[in-house]
């Protein structure tokens, strides 16, 4: 069982992922789609580490999807990534 100090540092350190993934995505050019989506993938696996985490990392990704910013072929890759990484 984790003590609530590092509960809240863990959903603090998500919370600022979230808002560097969103102000990235304002500024990526396509050279920088794979870097992109490697860490979005990576980061998954620390969202799992806390409680509601994939219900954060979900909210995030429809989020992302929704931005003007963020391309068709991007969302695509991003769920190519994460699919393949699930296998």
């Amino acid at each position: 069982m984790r003590s609530p100090m590092l509960n809240s540092l863990l959903q603090k350190c998500l919370q600022m992922f979230i808002q560097c993934t969103h102000q990235r995505i304002h500024h990526i050019s396509p050279a920088e789609y794979e870097e992109f989506v490697g860490i979005v993938c990576s980061a998954r696996t620390a969202f799992c580490m806390t409680p509601g985490g994939m219900v954060q990392f979900h909210e995030m990704l429809q989020s992302l999807r929704r931005t003007k910013s963020c391309k068709r072929d991007l969302y695509q890759r991003i769920l190519n990534g994460l699919h393949s990484s699930n296998v």
